[in-house]
């Protein structure tokens, strides 16, 4: 028996596979050509490209924008002395002591 053809790029595909990619892609094209035959495909197309460039600096804006304040606010907490209670790292340099440390017996 053969071994399988193997890709060290992509999916190792059977040969009936490896067939069926390229049609399920013809397919996909000839769907979307056949799309904009109508007005209302037209117009969806218009509205997903509008929707792409109006919608991608908004939700940059509001990726920035919470990032800079959450990094203001762990600023505050951290400049102020406090310590940020929902970090599960302890401070550099701070080490913990046992409970038991200060007590002599």
């Amino acid at each position: 028996m053969s071994e399988p053809y193997s890709n060290p790029v992509g999916p190792n595909l059977a040969p009936q596979s490896r067939q069926q990619v390229p049609a399920v892609a013809e397919f996909l094209w000839r769907l979307f050509v056949n799309s904009l035959r109508t007005f209302h495909g037209r117009l969806e197309l218009v509205s997903r490209i509008f929707l792409g460039i109006f919608s991608w600096p908004a939700a940059w804006a509001a990726f920035v924008g919470l990032g800079k304040a959450a990094r203001t606010r762990s600023g505050a907490a951290s400049s102020s002395g406090t310590p940020i209670t929902n970090s599960p790292w302890p401070k550099r340099g701070c080490r913990s002591k046992p409970a038991d440390a200060g007590r002599s017996a």
